[in-house]
């Protein structure tokens, strides 16, 4: 009686086609892998992208301008006055062009100059002014008489170090509205 032998029956069995039971399943696992991982990446560089807008648009200043007839309800805008001139002393004989500004409660920032007809305003005694939050002030600007206030420019510095700059609208002399013209990274 012939019996099969046992050591070829085992080697049959255990026979390993590498292109079909080796390759494949690794080259398909790592494929799928890097394609995992490419999809992680787009989705966490989306929502850096998307934290940082909002950041930025939380940061952003948001500011009103008040009217002489609203004193009333900000009867402490006079508590808090910015003188800003061209030169180191305030001129008294000049002209000077008035915002009655209130801040909002979510943002501080920092008032860096106004530049009415080309003439650069800074903060009188150069130093610059901070604008906390939920702060009402009046800003004085000591502007030259006759000045073209048609092209007059706010530049803000936010708490992000994100400047803005803001084109006022005035009327006799009186800010009544603005702008944001540009913002500069």
């Amino acid at each position: 009686m012939n019996s099969p032998d046992v050591n070829a029956i085992v080697a049959s069995a255990t026979t390993i086609n590498w292109v079909t039971d080796v390759i494949v399943p690794l080259t398909s696992a790592l494929i799928g892998g890097l394609v995992a991982l490419v999809g992680v990446y787009i989705t966490l560089s989306h929502e850096r992208n998307v934290r940082k807008a909002e950041i930025s648009a939380n940061a952003r200043p948001f500011f009103s301008i008040f009217g002489m007839y609203d004193h009333g309800r900000f009867s402490n805008a006079q508590e808090h006055v910015f003188s800003f001139v061209s030169g180191d002393i305030y001129d008294d004989n000049q002209s000077h062009l008035v915002a009655n500004v209130v801040n909002s409660e979510k943002i501080e920032f920092v008032i860096n100059e106004f530049c009415i007809d080309g003439i650069h305003y800074h903060p009188h005694g150069y130093e610059k002014q901070f604008i906390s939050k939920g702060l009402v002030c009046t800003i004085v600007i000591n502007i030259k008489t006759g000045a073209n206030l048609s092209d007059a420019l706010m530049y803000v510095t936010d708490i992000n170090s994100t400047k803005h700059i803001y084109k006022l609208k005035c009327r006799n002399e009186l800010v009544i509205d603005f702008e944001e013209v540009q913002k500069e990274v």
